[in-house]
């Protein structure tokens, strides 16, 4: 495997991509703003003590406060051996120094913790006692004992513990030394800050981005290079780079290197909640406040022997897909996944080894817990970061973040219902309808065929314009005078105009229909062109506030997707 890491430093964000054999595998972006990052150092406050919880909330400058858990809680010795509860070791009022662990969400603080830490590509320097761990991922039990021992050496008349992270199983005791420097020397600078800082409010900020990434991604053995855009960061990566003896390419390309790489279209690949496979399926990503929902179909893929044969090919791509798929939209906690129902058990078994197996390239801590009675798959996997939704989205404004909005027909309805209950409490004789362009159509029909009756059953006249600029479900009612309606309707007499014709018009099958923000616009000797997608430009002649009639002035065959519109000028 071949891993590039692209940098694009810009005024107000920092963007960094890993790419594994040329394709995007994890993207990361740093906005120019106050939100806490994971692994940063902030004094704070204790502002509650909830022991119905078991944990507390601390002021540290933020527009939220932080959760601090007991069991993130670093516990004096006078109290070690005992399980206290939180008021035993936490005050309101207390002046506490907390790291960010879990970034804050849509509706929650940031969670913290008092256990610091510092962490290396093979080292990770721990607050507390002098003691000396090793990953569980280290094996055999004799390299593990070894690098133990090496630590172990390494914090002789230290105040501080020492984790020797999977990457350090490679390298040498000349190395770990290195880096162990390097960590302590950070280390005695953090706590010079801490000591100046008095006042809830950030210690010191985590690496910044690209730092991080380098540090948790770059292995000498699988890096092709680092690109890097800006030429000031470029020298502060290559001077870190230099301190700490490992031998990256690091390179400073000045362009925009988003574009060279091809990542835009890659990027915009996150959002999609439908993914399609090559084979011709697709699957879908749903998520909720409480897990992830992913389901698998069959799509366009038909296969070439039998059905379940089809069934299992499908399940096998998208497990692949999925545990990609899972890694570059940074997903986690609970995930349900709906594979396509498999008959065997060792089919069964085939796609969750190949699930595992897929996941195994993930630096972030993933468990796939097997099959549920219902046949879904569950997995967790840690959260580390934001989910990148959650960074790159906010909630739709218009749907009152359902996902989904009202129809035509429906948001319809209820303007009838308005409608009646205008017409019986006023007594002016016009009704003006301001609502989107679609349900201005289903309101008024092919050429004002409901509004007749409409206007017949409430006794009013009315007038529908359609407004694109309104949400689906947004509309307006109001009862008018005569005279404050001239204006009202969207075109008037002897105006050109550009349109598409969308069908043939039914009480006159050689004329076609087009709209105008929901206006219906009757097109003489135009049914030939109707669903071809050409635009065409018209003459308006007469105008109703049922539809409007016009003629054909010249076929203009441009673009497919032209909306209607003026013509200026």
């Amino acid at each position: 495997m071949e891993r590039q890491i692209v940098i694009q430093n810009d005024s107000r964000q920092m963007q960094v991509a890993v790419l594994e054999d040329g394709r995007l595998a994890d993207y990361f972006v740093q906005r120019n703003d106050d939100h806490p990052v994971a692994g940063s150092f902030y004094r704070g406050v204790v502002e509650s003590v909830l022991p119905g919880m078991q944990a507390a909330f601390v002021d540290i400058g933020w527009q939220r406060n932080a959760y601090l858990a007991l069991e993130d809680v670093a516990i004096g010795e006078e109290l070690e051996g005992c399980r206290p509860n939180i008021g035993d070791v936490l005050k309101v009022g207390n002046s506490v120094v907390v790291q960010i662990k879990k970034e804050a969400g849509e509706v929650k603080g940031p969670k913290v913790s008092t256990k610091l830490s510092l962490p290396g590509r093979t080292l990770v320097l721990v607050s507390g006692k002098p003691y000396a761990a090793v990953s569980k991922k280290i094996w055999p039990g004799e390299k593990r004992q070894a690098l133990k021992e090496q630590a172990d050496r390494l914090l002789e008349g230290q105040q501080c513990g020492l984790i020797v992270r999977t990457a350090g199983q490679s390298c040498t005791a000349g190395e770990m030394e290195q880096e162990f420097r390097w960590l302590l020397q950070s280390w005695n600078r953090l706590q010079e800050k801490i000591a100046q800082t008095q006042k809830p409010g950030l210690i010191q900020a985590d690496q910044d981005l690209a730092a991080q990434v380098i540090r948790e991604y770059a292995r000498e053995d699988a890096l092709e290079g680092i690109y890097v855009n800006d030429f000031a960061l470029y020298e502060q990566l290559q001077q870190q780079i230099l301190s700490r003896k490992v031998r990256f390419k690091i390179r400073w390309r000045e362009e925009n290197l988003w574009e060279r790489f091809a990542l835009d279209g890659a990027l915009r690949g996150i959002h999609a909640r439908k993914v399609w496979l090559k084979n011709g399926g697709y699957v879908i990503f749903d998520r909720t406040e409480a897990l992830n929902v992913i389901d698998v179909n069959t799509g366009k893929f038909t296969g070439k022997q039998n059905f379940q044969a089809t069934i299992v090919e499908t399940n096998l791509e998208a497990a692949v897909e999925i545990a990609w798929q899972i890694r570059l939209r940074n997903l986690s906690g609970i995930i349900l996944i709906d594979f396509i129902d498999m008959q065997q058990p060792e089919d069964q078994e085939l796609v969750l080894q190949t699930l595992e197996k897929a996941l195994q390239s993930d630096p972030v801590k993933t468990n796939v817990l097997g099959l549920t009675q219902l046949g879904l798959v569950e997995l967790t996997r840690k959260k580390m970061r934001a989910p990148l939704s959650d960074v790159l989205e906010q909630p739709c404004p218009f749907c009152g973040q359902r996902g989904r909005v009202a129809s035509a027909a429906t948001v319809g309805l209820r303007i009838l219902e308005e409608l009646e209950i205008q017409a019986a409490r006023t007594s002016q004789p016009i009704l003006t309808v301001v609502c989107y362009p679609a349900v201005a159509a289903w309101l008024v029909g092919e050429q004002g065929s409901h509004l007749a009756a409409l206007e017949q059953r409430l006794g009013k006249e009315l007038l529908l314009k359609g407004d694109g600029q309104l949400a689906m479900e947004e509309y307006q009612v109001q009862a008018q005078r005569e005279d404050a309606c001239g204006c009202f309707l969207p075109v008037h007499k002897g105006e050109l105009l550009q349109v598409q014709i969308e069908a043939v018009c039914e009480h006159q099958k050689s004329d076609g229909l087009a709209r105008i923000d929901g206006y219906v616009l009757r097109v003489e000797h135009a049914a030939h062109l109707a669903g071809t997608g050409k635009t065409v430009l018209v003459e308006v002649l007469h105008v109703l506030r049922s539809h409007g009639v016009v003629r054909l002035l010249e076929d203009r065959n441009t673009t497919n997707d032209s909306s209607a519109g003026e013509v200026e000028g």
